[in-house]
């Protein structure tokens, strides 16, 4: 009973394995069937045992012992063949459940480097890239397969670099790479797949196809690997996958053209990009992918703050909303439409819209690294910070070269008050793109954060000659917490507002920072700047003018910051409100200001400058004991400012002794800090 048991239960969990797979059945179907078989085998070897014949067959107990030995040793064997039968289903279902092992998590996985442009002319880049990344998208569809994201597999594009260290530096076990010959309505595409680790190659294939057939190759190119890897060509949703186009190869020339000058992000580019798409949906109105393209490019004119063009963002949404509208509309499954979506309304600062938006793009193409880093920034904006660091981690392991989110997951470190694993980005941005400036900023960063300013100076002054120009801003931030304005102004122009007022030069440092406020409107820093100017100038009056003329409102301003400055700019506000005896209007500011510190405190942001930020509020909220007690944990936690007895937040405290102990102590460690630079101290305060 125990051997038939187990070749019918070993005959069903391989077929139904075959099945349930080619049906797109969700996993846990098939975890059931085993599950069931398993837990089937002991019931039925009792049963067996229970309802057999012990006693009543003929010649039962008779045959002395010899007959009991046999009966001894058949028994005997028979426990052996069952215990032997019963470890090899133990051992099936167990092989089913545990999956790879570590080595083996990467057998499902595959980078799609840049095809090689091969045409006469060299002048079918855009074609080769454009066919590359759509093969690449199309391949990240498939829900078993895992698919490096584009930025880091385009970044090995021109570079000579061994198969097996692409793998290693994606955590990729394949690696697809190919080119294409473009001539008239003539194409010819090659595409090998490559084992990473040994080099070898598993399959490949060449199309001498007409351009029209260009989808058709995609899709069997997808189809071929599927078949290597013993995946399904199914998409999360159980659909198969398959390459979306036009009937139209021209207008899918525009559109490849297009997206490669929108990733490029200039102006010039944006553009030339819309003139491109504008044209390629005069051809095909129904071309769902460039309909999302134009919208992007359309929002990333936009004079957001995170977007590179200058056109009113009213009118750039005003454009995109359509057309998103519409390509949702033919292909509602179309994952980049989605993303475009996301980003428009993180544009809009609903971060629950984009959130939705941006989290079914990834349903439907788990490696779109924008939607990846849209919805990072969305979750930093709204104060979302523990699911910001899971966003960052997921998006480091499908894009482990995209430096942008290496760099912000260094600073989300610093916002957890986690200096050790912030630095532990750094090392691992440096070990995955060597060389890269913006790991020099993310380390001065760190340093500045937590009050190592000395190390922060050296390191910066290296990196500037070396030619880092990116860290001279941090660098002149660096010499103004040190004391040294002169030398900061110097770094970043005399319009550093700061330098200038603590030099005791007032009016000019109203002057430069309304000037900067003027000239950059989407800088939110500048904006902040101007208002703590003011502040800490005793201009009251006209940083309430500013703030009703520019906002008017603690909605607008929440708006426009959301929480990417930890609602830093509610302390000049409040303060002014504070000092001018406007009691009604700094509650309802204070009110306002603790509902939205609700979300960053629970996620965890405890970086020394945040600390700061709630000593301000319990400070203008006439919680004076608790004020001093969360500015004594910042000053211990690394955070040094040489005119912190001049904060608008705490300038009514200056008489207490307790206040004057932690202003004392926060002199003294910048002192140690400018010793270790050779630097007299700087004197306290009176």
């Amino acid at each position: 009973m125990a051997a038939t048991y187990f070749v019918v239960a070993w005959l069903l969990i391989q077929v139904g394995d075959i099945l349930l797979g080619n049906f797109g059945a969700p996993d846990w179907v098939f975890k059931t069937l085993v599950l069931v078989i398993a837990l089937g085998f002991p019931i039925v070897l009792f049963f067996a045992w229970f309802f057999g014949d012990h006693t009543d067959r003929p010649g039962a107990g008779q045959g002395g012992a010899a007959t009991g030995n046999t009966k001894t040793a058949l028994s005997i064997l028979s426990m052996f063949v069952v215990t032997v039968m019963a470890l090899a289903l133990v051992w099936l279902v167990w092989d089913k459940f545990r999956g790879e092992p570590a080595d083996g998590a990467r057998a499902a996985s595959v980078a799609v480097l840049p095809f090689v442009d091969m045409s006469a002319e060299g002048d079918q880049a855009y074609f080769a890239d454009g066919l590359s990344e759509e093969i690449l998208n199309l391949l990240a569809g498939i829900r078993e397969l895992k698919v490096s994201g584009r930025t880091s597999s385009f970044s090995f594009k021109g570079k000579d670099v061994p198969i097996p260290e692409i793998g290693q530096q994606l955590g990729v076990a394949h690696v697809l790479e190919g080119s294409v010959r473009k001539a008239g309505d003539q194409v010819r595409v090659t595409a090998q797949l490559i084992e990473a680790e040994e080099g070898f190659h598993l399959w490949s294939e060449t199309y001498d196809r007409e351009l029209t057939d260009i989808f058709a190759i995609q899709d069997e190119i997808a189809e071929a690997i599927s078949d290597q890897l013993k995946l399904t060509l199914v998409d999360s949703d159980g659909r198969e996958v398959s390459a979306s186009g036009t009937e139209s190869i021209e207008a899918y020339e525009l559109y490849l053209e297009a997206r490669r000058l929108v990733q490029g992000r200039s102006q010039e580019g944006l553009e030339t990009a819309r003139d491109l798409l504008d044209k390629a949906l005069e051809l095909d109105p129904d071309f769902a992918p460039a309909l999302a393209e134009l919208a992007l490019a359309w929002l990333m004119l936009s004079d957001a703050r995170i977007t590179p063009g200058d056109r009113p963002l009213a009118s750039a949404i005003s454009e995109a909303d359509p057309l998103l509208e519409r390509a949702l509309e033919i292909d509602p499954r179309l994952a980049d439409a989605h993303a475009v979506t996301g980003l428009m309304h993180i544009l809009q600062r609903d971060a629950d819209a984009a959130e939705k938006a941006l989290a079914r793009a990834l349903e439907l193409n788990p490696s779109q690294s924008d939607a990846l880093n849209w919805r990072a920034i969305n979750l930093r904006g709204a104060g979302r910070l523990r699911d910001e660091l899971a966003a960052r981690r997921d998006l480091a392991e499908i894009d482990p070269l995209h430096v942008g989110n290496q760099f912000n997951l260094a600073i989300a470190h610093v916002l957890a008050g986690d200096e050790d694993s912030a630095l532990e980005a750094v090392d691992r941005m440096r070990e995955l793109i060597p060389g890269s400036v913006w790991s020099d900023l993310a380390e001065i960063e760190i340093m500045e954060a937590f009050g190592r300013f000395a190390k922060a100076d050296r390191f910066a002054r290296q990196a500037i000659e070396e030619g880092n120009a990116v860290v001279v801003s941090v660098a002149a931030n660096v010499n103004f917490l040190l004391g040294r304005y002169e030398e900061a102004m110097e770094l970043a122009g005399v319009e550093y507002s700061s330098a200038l007022l603590a030099l005791g030069r007032v009016d000019e440092a109203v002057a430069a920072a309304r000037e900067q406020a003027t000239t950059s409107p989407r800088d939110y820093n500048a904006a902040h700047g101007l208002m703590l100017i003011l502040a800490q100038a005793g201009r009251y009056e006209a940083l309430l003018e500013y703030y009703e003329r520019r906002w008017g409102s603690l909605g607008a301003l929440e708006n426009y910051f959301a929480l990417d400055d930890l609602s830093g700019e509610m302390i000049p506000l409040a303060a002014a409100q504070h000092h001018l005896g406007r009691d009604d209007e700094l509650a309802e500011s204070i009110a306002h200001w603790r509902e939205r510190l609700e979300t960053p405190v629970a996620q965890g942001v405890d970086m020394p400058n945040f600390r700061v930020v709630r000593a301000s509020l319990e400070a203008l909220a006439g919680h004076h004991d608790r004020a001093v007690q969360w500015l004594d944990l910042a000053v211990g936690a690394g955070y040094r400012h040489p005119l912190l007895h001049e904060h608008p937040a705490f300038v009514h405290l200056r008489n207490r002794a307790d206040f004057r102990d932690v202003v004392g102590r926060n002199f003294e460690l910048i002192n140690a800090e400018r010793a270790e630079l050779g630097l007299q101290p700087l004197t306290g305060f009176e």
